[in-house]
C-alpha cells in the first residue's frame, strides 16, 4: 500500500509541475516536461512487467529520489521566469520556416563538413578491415569502440552528431514535396545525414546514434517546424527500430553474443535486451536501493569531465565516466541508476539537493535564452538539453564527455556562421 501512495506521489508532482511550467512559460517545452513525464511512462511500464518475463520485483521507495529531486529541479523555472518578468522584452529573432531562411547559406558549409568526415572516417573504416589481427569482427560494440571512440577519432564522430541534429533541424521533408530532389541543397543535406548515420551505426553506440536524431525532432518540434504531437510515436517506432536494426547488424556480423543461431530466435532475444534496455535504469536503481546502496560516495562519476580536465592539466590519472557497479535485474546486467538515482547513489542526500537545483539552473538557463534570443544554434542546445533530460529515466549522462562536447560544437558552429561566413564569403556561395 506505501508503494501505491509514493507512486500516485510521483504521479501529482510530475503533473502538478508541468501544470506549474504551462502557466509560466504558455507551452509544454519545458525541461521539466522532458525530465518527468518520460521518467513516469518509464517507470509505469517497469511496474507492467516487474516481476514477469524473469524480472525482478520493483522497490518502491527508489522513487523517492525522483520525488525530492522534481520539485527541487523546478525551482529554477521560477527563477527564471522572474528573472524574464524583470528584463525588458527582447525582439526573438525568427523562428520556423522563417529562421530556416536565415540559415540556408550557412548550411552549405556544415554539408561539405559532414562528407569531409564521412570520407576521413570512410578511409579509417577501410584501414582497419584490411588489419589481419584485427582483434573484434565489424558490427560489434568492441570493433565500434576502436572505430571512433577515442582520440581524434573519437571527436571526429561526436561532431558528425552535432552536424547529424543541424540536418535533422534543418531539412525538408521528402514525403511532402515531390519536387525536393530538385532542390540541390536538400538533396545534399539528406545525403549528408545518411552518410553521417551510417558511420554512426557502424560506431555501434545506440544511444549516440537515437539522440542526436531525436534532438534535432524535438527542436523542430519546440520551434513550430512541421511537427505535430502524433509524430512523438513515430518518434518512439524509430528508436526501436534503430535499436533492432543495430543487433541485427551484431547478427550479420556473425557476433556469438546471441545463444539461439536462429535469426527468429534472436530477435526474440533482441527484444528482451530491448525490454531490459528500458527498464535497466528504474530497476538498477531499484535493486541498488533495497540493498542499502552498494556504491560509496564520488562525485567523480557524476561529473567525470570537469575532474577530468583539472586532471590532465596537473598531470594526474583521468577518472572513468562508466560505473562498474553492476547488478542483475534478471534479464541482463545493468549499471545506470536513471537521473536523480545517480546523483543520490554517488552524492548521498546533500548532493542530490544541491546537483539537482545546479542541473535545473542549467537548463532552464538554456530554456530562457532559447525563448529570449531565438536562433538556430540556441535551438539546437537546447534540443540536445531535452533529449538527454528525455533519458533521464536511463541514466544521468552528466558524466560523459559527449553530453557536454555536443553543445560545445554547436556552439562553435553558431560563432562560424556568425564571423567567419562574413569574413570569408566564397564558403556561403558554395554550389552543391
Amino acid at each position: 500500500m506505501d508503494g501505491v501512495w509514493l507512486v500516485l506521489m510521483l504521479v501529482f508532482e510530475v503533473v502538478g509541475g508541468c501544470w506549474l511550467d504551462k502557466r509560466l512559460w504558455g507551452n509544454l517545452y519545458t525541461p521539466y516536461f522532458f525530465l518527468s513525464v518520460p521518467y513516469l511512462a518509464v517507470v509505469l511500464f517497469t511496474l507492467l512487467v516487474a516481476g514477469r518475463f524473469g524480472l525482478v520485483p520493483f522497490y518502491y521507495p527508489s522513487l523517492l529520489p525522483w520525488i525530492a529531486g522534481l520539485p527541487l529541479f523546478l525551482v529554477a523555472s521560477l527563477v527564471f521566469y522572474g528573472l524574464s518578468r524583470r528584463i525588458q522584452p527582447y525582439p526573438m529573432r525568427l523562428q520556423g520556416k522563417a529562421m530556416m531562411a536565415e540559415v540556408q547559406s550557412a548550411l552549405r558549409w556544415k554539408i561539405g563538413l559532414a562528407c569531409l568526415i564521412f570520407a576521413v572516417l570512410a578511409v579509417r573504416l577501410i584501414v582497419m578491415l584490411c588489419d589481419k589481427d584485427l582483434p573484434c569482427p565489424v558490427g560489434t560494440e568492441c570493433f565500434g569502440a576502436l572505430f571512433a571512440s577515442y582520440g581524434l577519432w573519437g571527436h571526429l564522430s561526436v561532431i558528425a552528431m552535432a552536424l547529424m541534429l543541424f540536418c535533422v533541424v534543418c531539412f525538408e521533408n521528402p514525403l511532402k514535396d515531390s519536387q525536393w530532389l530538385l532542390a540541390d541543397q536538400n538533396r545534399w543535406l539528406w545525403i549528408a545525414f545518411l552518410l553521417l548515420l551510417l558511420l554512426a551505426l557502424v560506431h555501434q553506440v545506440k544511444s549516440w546514434v537515437i539522440l542526436p536524431i531525436v534532438a534535432g525532432l524535438l527542436a523542430r518540434f519546440i520551434s513550430g517546424r512541421t511537427f505535430k504531437w502524433q509524430y512523438l510515436a513515430w518518434i518512439l517506432l524509430g528508436g526501436t527500430a534503430v535499436f533492432f536494426l543495430s543487433y541485427i547488424v551484431i547478427y550479420l556480423a556473425g557476433d556469438s553474443m546471441f545463444s539461439s543461431p536462429t535469426f527468429g530466435g534472436q530477435l526474440k532475444e533482441i527484444f528482451g535486451l530491448f525490454v531490459h534496455y528500458v527498464t535497466s535504469g528504474t530497476l538498477g536503481l531499484s535493486l541498488d536501493m533495497q540493498q542499502g546502496v552498494m556504491e560509496t560516495t564520488d562525485p567523480h562519476y557524476v561529473l567525470a569531465p570537469f575532474y577530468n580536465v583539472w586532471h590532465i592539466l596537473t598531470g594526474q590519472e583521468v577518472v572513468s565516466g562508466y560505473s562498474h557497479d553492476f547488478l542483475n535485474t534478471g534479464l541482463n546486467y545493468t549499471n545506470v541508476r536513471t537521473f536523480f538515482g545517480t546523483i543520490f547513489v554517488y552524492m548521498g542526500r546533500t548532493g542530490l539537493v544541491w546537483i539537482s537545483l545546479v542541473f535545473g539552473l542549467v537548463c532552464y538557463l538554456m530554456f530562457w535564452l532559447w525563448k529570449r534570443y531565438g536562433g538556430v544554434v540556441f535551438l539546437c542546445i537546447y534540443g540536445w538539453i531535452a533529449v538527454i533530460l528525455c533519458m533521464g529515466w536511463f541514466n544521468l549522462y552528466t558524466q560523459l564527455l559527449t553530453t557536454w562536447e555536443v553543445p560545445f560544437w554547436i556552439l562553435v558552429a553558431g560563432l562560424v556562421d556568425r564571423f567567419l561566413l562574413k569574413r570569408v564569403p566564397f564558403l556561403a556561395r558554395l554550389r552543391f
